[in-house]
């Protein structure tokens, strides 16, 4: 299972985004890993370095995202796809939930499905999402 600083490194630290939308990366990001109903200490800690990597602050997201329904987060995934408004934007909460997810060395189909789903809600083409997946990966393996 990669260290935290490892899947950190998948998220480029030369963004220049506004807040409001380097928050919405790090939700969707937050609801990747939430998407099987539970955070492992692993995803936590690469999700505060992940956050550390935006400039967002990580602790009040993760108790607000504590408990939430499978439709709740539904919701609010199109609703923070709709927050992001340059591909830029949408191909960096793709990069930043995929290597998220990637934490642990555990999958679920809950997982991949919020998988597809991203995939729709941010508009990208699969082929999009294959070369993001690729980039995570050098990423993260060097």
């Amino acid at each position: 299972m990669p260290a935290p600083e490892r899947i950190a490194a998948a998220v480029p630290a030369d963004v220049s985004l506004p807040a409001f939308e380097r928050r919405a990366i790090l939700e969707i990001a937050l609801l990747a890993i939430a998407a099987d109903q539970q955070i492992t200490k692993e995803e936590s800690a690469a999700f505060s370095a992940v956050a550390k990597r935006l400039d967002v602050e990580a602790a009040p997201l993760l108790e607000q995202y504590a408990g939430l329904t499978r439709d709740e987060a539904d919701a609010k995934l199109l609703e923070l796809a709709e927050a992001l408004s340059t591909y830029e934007a949408r191909t960096l909460a793709y990069r930043a939930a995929y290597a998220l997810s990637l934490a642990d060395d555990e999958s679920s189909d809950e997982e991949f499905e919020f998988d597809l789903q991203l995939v729709d809600a941010l508009e990208l083409s699969q082929t999009d999402a294959d070369r993001l997946i690729g980039e995570v990966g050098t990423a993260i393996n060097g």
